[in-house]
């Protein structure tokens, strides 16, 4: 429950947020938000993966990185189109989701299996998050 609230209060907070865009736009925006979280949810549940402490720490963290690359580009937006400054932004992100994936293999290659598990975990994640925040809603727009 508490998951799926957080997803709605981020789903919020980018509404509270939209001033330049129109609400199809925002709409895309929230949609990619929460898409990488949501497919690591769906690959949850595909893959029988317990919820435990680990699994609650990587969707805890996933949530709270939901919507960030939306924040930017509806910021970024108030200058240019939205579909611009999510291109202009686009390399950022990408830097930015490296850079974490880069950081997360101190727990992904740690010889303790809980936290091995949750660098994977979040790795997957974070990827999902980029693919949802760029190419998700990069499709969205082109509609």
């Amino acid at each position: 429950e508490s998951f799926f609230m957080s997803l709605v209060l981020v789903a919020l907070i980018l509404f509270s947020i939209r001033d330049p865009l129109s609400v199809k736009d925002t709409l895309y925006c929230i949609l990619s938000s929460l898409w990488g979280p949501l497919a690591l949810l769906t690959l949850f549940i595909w893959f029988k993966i317990p919820v435990f402490f680990i699994s609650s720490i990587c969707a805890s963290v996933l949530v709270g990185l939901a919507g960030d690359n939306a924040i930017q580009f509806i910021f970024k937006a108030k200058k240019q189109k939205l579909s611009n400054s999510v291109n202009s932004l686009s390399e950022a992100s990408l830097i930015i989701t490296i850079g974490n994936c880069l950081l997360l293999c101190v727990f992904f290659f740690s010889p303790i299996a809980p936290l091995a598990k949750l660098g994977g975990l979040m790795i997957i994640g974070i990827l999902l998050c980029y693919i949802g925040d760029l190419y998700i809603l990069k499709g969205y727009l082109k509609k």
